[in-house]
């Protein structure tokens, strides 16, 4: 941080103003290899006592993601049986 008062008027200004705001909610991208393409919202909840966060992920209602979500939580779920050979 010094090299950086010591080289930016901007910085030390934006420094001392102290104006620091947590970022709770984002958004992110993933690209899931079976479903494709999930925009999902990130909540991140904090712990004050123990520091830990949990993130939670989550589709905006009626998209696509959210169509996306619901499929991903069946795909693997299915058990596929070949046809036993007939011995006739």
């Amino acid at each position: 941080m010094s090299r950086l008062t010591a080289a930016s008027a901007e910085f030390r200004e934006l420094w001392a103003q102290q104006e620091v705001a947590v970022r709770r909610t984002t958004r992110k991208v993933v690209e899931h290899p079976e479903v494709g393409r999930l925009e999902l919202q990130c909540d991140v909840v904090l712990s004050v006592e123990s520091g830990q966060r949990l993130v939670l992920f989550r589709a905006q209602p009626g998209t696509g993601t959210a169509e996306r979500l619901d499929l991903l939580s069946t795909v693997g779920t299915q058990r596929l049986q070949a046809d036993e050979p007939s011995l006739g």
